[in-house]
């Protein structure tokens, strides 16, 4: 038993026995002597000792002599010994006890998450547990989830599920407890300070974190702040004076202005703005910041997608706020002022395969001089390779690099100056003439077709001749044609009347509303009507 190596008298170490039983373990008990007269083992701050002396040397190439490194060693295990002896500081109440408030309208919960994770098969366990203040369980759950790379991936989706499941349980005022270090560290030092759309990225972030930030640039370029209250909303600074660019104040801001809110230029009865602080703070925007209808009922400010109309984000929206972020760079001089390349893809009614490949088509970029071609060299380059590579196969002739670029460059000017004789190829205005008599514009149809022979081509080695291609073109731009004409099939009721229902006890009233509005005066007219199911108006 341990107690046999130990005096019956003390009960301390029995030396003797240990030297006997366990000579290799004593060397853990000793204490160092003078002049070192450190109580604590040395050996650990001896190897960190070297460890940083051999970082020093490999990536500083400094060098430190070997008395150096055992008088640090000491050092440290000496101010590492006193400072286990102070005593922490006293606290007003224990850590993490909070005063009880059962009476509380949205009380507190506080959830305890964790995760486990193993390296050799990328499973990860994850764990959380709800209390009140009283410490209290309140509710708990726990998931299985493979594939995950690593240790602080785990904690984080621990937090993630406990989220999911408290927003589940109607938990409103939560506070998250995880014990990853390196987790809260790096949420309190990129986010703590700062709101999401102001993080810096760092220069070590991560690939994913670097992806997240760009789509947040390319958001906050279009957005915008729709005022409620005015109260979370900065009056300097921040694009919430347009409902359709993202403007905002700037200009030289006096000490006693810097910060002033929104709701500061409003009345508080009314939630109105208030001229006198308009004309005081920002006499030269009074007649755009009136046009902007506050809240009545004092909801909270928010923020809007300035490029939808709803004001809410989708995929194609984003799209197109990156083709505008450089579309000054990527427009054809060739082209009217204002025509407009969405509008034309995406307006006219086509197939949405066609109009997705006549977007992609459409991405047009300019070439520097001295090559001074208004279109994109690629696709011109490309094809005269193409050819190159055919003459070479089916007529064994060679043209050398220098002749495809001048016949690329030749063929884009070519093109280039046959685009300014007539419209733009999109124009919805044309109008084929006879033979062909298609009320269509036939551009997209004949694109799609060169595409689909393409295609042919390429993965079963199947030819189309180009009359073969004009003539499936113009066919199937006349069936789209044809198509739009016909009539939708006849319903059993007109869309949108309900069996009328003089009986029931609570029956339902129509309100039709409607509005007009005038851009140079900036005058609305508001109207709307009441019914009840038989049409018949109500008021």
């Amino acid at each position: 038993m341990v107690s046999d190596i130990m005096t019956r008298e003390t009960g301390m170490w029995n030396k003797e026995a240990l030297l006997k039983h366990l000579p290799h373990l004593i060397s853990r008990l000793r204490v160092n002597l003078p002049p070192v007269g450190s109580p604590t083992n040395l050996f650990p701050w001896i190897a960190w000792t070297i460890w940083t002396a051999r970082n020093l040397l490999i990536f500083e190439n400094r060098t430190i002599n070997p008395a150096t490194c055992m008088t640090r060693a000491i050092s440290a295990a000496k101010e590492w010994a006193i400072a286990q002896t102070l005593s922490p500081p006293p606290l007003s109440r224990p850590f993490g006890q909070f005063p009880l408030a059962s009476n509380e309208p949205n009380p507190m919960v506080f959830c305890y998450t964790d995760a486990s994770w193993i390296a050799s098969t990328k499973h990860a366990g994850l764990a959380w547990i709800f209390t009140d203040r009283a410490k209290k369980e309140l509710n708990r759950g726990s998931h299985f989830r493979n594939l995950i790379s690593s240790p602080l991936l785990a904690e984080s989706l621990a937090i993630r599920a406990s989220l999911l499941h408290a927003s589940a349980l109607g938990y409103t005022n939560i506070w998250i407890h995880s014990d990853s270090q390196k987790l809260v560290r790096a949420l309190w030092t990129d986010v703590g300070h700062h709101s999401f759309l102001r993080v810096p990225c760092s220069s070590s972030a991560s690939h994913g974190w670097r992806g997240i930030i760009a789509g947040r640039d390319v958001i906050i370029q279009h957005l915008g702040k729709m005022i409620g209250n005015g109260n979370s909303t900065k009056l300097w600074h921040e694009p919430w004076l347009s409902v359709s660019t993202p403007t905002s104040i700037s200009g030289p801001v006096t000490i006693d202005e810097k910060d002033l809110m929104v709701s500061d230029i409003m009345t508080r009865e009314t939630r109105m703005w208030n001229k006198e602080a308009l004309l005081k703070h920002l006499p030269h925007l009074v007649e755009d910041i009136l046009l902007i209808q506050p809240s009545s009922t004092g909801a909270e400010d928010g923020y809007a997608w300035l490029l939808n109309p709803s004001g809410e984000y989708s995929s194609k929206s984003g799209y197109l706020a990156l083709h505008l972020k450089d579309s000054s760079a990527t427009r054809n001089n060739n082209l009217p002022d204002d025509f407009n390349w969405y509008k034309s893809v995406w307006s006219p009614q086509l197939l949405p395969k066609i109009q997705i490949f006549l977007w992609k088509i459409s991405r047009l970029r300019v070439n520097l001089p001295p090559v001074g071609i208004p279109t994109n060299l690629f696709p011109w380059i490309a094809w005269t390779i193409w050819t190159a590579r055919n003459l070479l196969i089916f007529e064994n002739r060679t043209i050398n690099p220098a002749t495809c670029m001048t016949r690329a460059i030749s063929a884009a000017k070519e093109w280039a100056i046959a685009q300014t004789l007539s419209p733009p190829l999109f124009s919805r205005l044309r109008v084929n003439l006879p033979p062909v008599g298609s009320p269509t514009n036939l551009f997209p149809w004949i694109a799609w077709t060169i595409w689909t022979a393409r295609n042919l081509l390429i993965f079963e080695n199947r030819t189309i001749n180009p009359a073969t291609c004009i003539t499936r073109a113009i066919s199937a731009a006349k069936e789209w044609a044809i198509a739009q004409t016909l009539s939708p099939l006849p319903v059993s009721r007109p869309l949108g009347q309900l069996p009328l229902a003089s009986n029931e006890p609570n029956s339902t009233i129509f309100c039709y509303t409607d509005a007009s509005w005038i851009a140079s005066t900036k005058h609305a007219g508001l109207a709307w009507i009441f019914t009840d199911r038989a049409k018949k108006e109500l008021n």
